[in-house]
């Protein structure tokens, strides 16, 4: 991977465990929850989009870990589509945790907006990403 996109890559996972969650009665970095998740039984493992902020808490922490995870890999592999599906792990449970900003839930909006450094970097990382696979250089062949 090219340099650039290396410390791209690097800032995105950086920046995907500093978004802040609401947690009780105050704020939390998103790595902290992702590591207290198996500890903490308010917060049940639910799949469905709720309504409620806190029950999509446990899946967006999920699937943010397995994206993390699965990117951390990708930056010492040189592995492309690994790391689109990647990033698109990455935007599901981002999406799971902000998507009450559409129905007015301050608590995802207060997600979202701290979350914007990370959606800024996935999504020039996607674009170099996928201009790199559509015009990778076509080998001659042999006849």
């Amino acid at each position: 991977m090219i340099e650039p996109y290396r410390k791209l890559t690097i800032g995105i996972l950086i920046s995907s465990l500093c978004i802040l969650i609401g947690a009780g009665h105050g704020v939390a970095p998103m790595i902290l929850f992702e590591v207290m998740i198996p500890f903490h039984h308010n917060y049940p493992l639910l799949f469905t989009l709720q309504r409620d902020y806190e029950f999509n808490l446990a899946a967006s922490a999920i699937f943010l870990l397995v994206g993390q995870i699965l990117l951390f890999f990708t930056t010492v592999k040189r592995a492309l589509i690994a790391r689109l599906f990647s990033l698109f792990i990455l935007w599901v449970g981002f999406f799971y945790l902000i998507h009450g900003v559409f129905s007015g839930d301050g608590l995802a909006m207060f997600s979202f907006c701290t979350g914007i450094p990370f959606l800024w970097m996935s999504v020039q990382l996607f674009i170099y990403d996928v201009r790199q696979y559509l015009y990778k250089p076509v080998e001659d062949e042999e006849e």
